[in-house]
């Protein structure tokens, strides 16, 4: 026996749906297949050389780093002029890292002030000190 439909689960909707949580107005789109940007061959030629240089340990080394890389950060944003696959303008983060970065520079961005981040001094271990 079919079941009874049921109300869409977008807020204030009033359509019934069968065999599906919403209506066809209300239904999400799935995700998209990323950024054409980090998908593209050379992007991802670069973030490999950079982590690989960097033996993917963050460079980056605000407080609450937890030293294990997994981003290729640009030092210089690309929006701000920064090269997009320049290996120089590269280095590894952390996530903790790179989205305190990434906030730091949209505040900068808006104009709001950002107090500067202390770096720990200590390197991590078994990396080399490849920073002067």
């Amino acid at each position: 026996m079919p079941r009874a439909p049921k109300v869409c689960s977008h807020k204030d909707c009033t359509e019934l749906v069968h065999g599906d949580t919403r209506c066809p107005q209300h239904k999400t789109h799935r995700w998209g297949k990323g950024d054409p940007r980090t998908t593209d061959p050379r992007h991802k030629a670069w973030r490999k050389t950079v982590l690989d240089r960097d033996h993917w340990r963050c460079q980056i080394r605000y407080p609450g780093c937890i030293g294990e890389a997994t981003i290729a950060d640009h030092i210089l944003a690309v929006k701000l002029g920064g090269a997009e696959h320049d290996i120089q303008n590269g280095q590894a983060a952390c996530r903790p890292c790179s989205d305190k970065k990434s906030s730091d520079e949209g505040h900068k961005a808006a104009g709001h002030t950002v107090r500067p981040r202390e770096q720990d001094p200590t390197p991590h271990p078994q990396r080399p000190n490849s920073r002067p």
